[in-house]
């Protein structure tokens, strides 16, 4: 700040909380069962079916097809990884 390379009273960093309540932002809420959640008004209600991944066992040329079989379907795929080396290893 003396030597002027940042601006006088320049926030760098925000609270969340604050930032929240100054925009609207929807809220989406997830259930593994269709239920009401308490104080709340839903506008839409939409079901998203899945099924757990089968285990390919490191043989990558399969996961490779059945991806390109996905594609084909017009299916999302979503990765999930439980740190971040095995992410970068996908």
């Amino acid at each position: 700040l003396s030597e002027g390379q940042i601006i006088p009273d320049l926030s760098i960093s925000h609270n969340l909380q604050s930032l929240m309540h100054q925009h609207e932002f929807p809220i989406f809420y997830l259930s593994l069962f269709l239920r009401h959640v308490a104080n709340t008004n839903p506008q839409n209600i939409i079901n998203i079916s899945c099924k757990q991944m089968q285990n390919f066992h490191g043989q990558m040329h399969l996961l490779k097809s059945e991806i390109d079989r996905w594609k084909k379907g017009n299916f999302a795929i979503v990765f999930l990884g439980p740190d971040e080396k095995r992410v970068k290893k996908l």
